[in-house]
């Protein structure tokens, strides 16, 4: 008889401050989604600011989900987020591990350009490096 594979991933739900314009409103308040992230997410430090989730007086929470990953073509919004990376091993048998990671506020663009090269902390390494950022998406098939 074969095992059943149990994960230990903890994924979490969080509020996600979305930048995309509300069509024909007037207001300057922003939709809130959610979305179910891995707790490491929440580590996450670029520039000394931590990736928190948004007030939630800051968002109109609308108690849809947003997408972390996925296809470029598939239906729904893909939150913004920041590839990095790091150097593991020794030589030479060094190679690079890479993440990307959710960034929860409608801020990355300013947190990453304040500084270049921008420091970054995360899972409790400071040897990250920036490779890009992703822009938040409206997939529409």
């Amino acid at each position: 008889m074969g095992t059943t594979a149990n994960s230990t991933t903890q994924y979490v739900i969080k509020a996600y401050q979305s930048g995309i314009p509300i069509p024909d409103s007037m207001t300057l308040q922003t939709i809130g989604f959610d979305v179910r992230i891995n707790a490491e997410v929440l580590t996450l430090s670029i520039n000394d600011t931590t990736n928190d989730p948004p007030d939630s007086d800051l968002i109109q929470q609308i108690g849809l989900f947003a997408r972390v990953g996925g296809g470029k073509n598939r239906f729904g919004i893909t939150t913004r987020a920041v590839k990095i990376k790091r150097l593991v091993g020794t030589s030479p048998l060094q190679f690079y591990i890479t993440r990307t990671v959710p960034w929860l506020k409608d801020n990355l663009e300013d947190t990453v350009n304040s500084t270049s090269p921008p420091s970054i902390s995360y899972q409790g390494q400071t040897d990250w490096i920036f490779v890009s950022q992703r822009v938040e998406s409206v997939g529409d098939g």
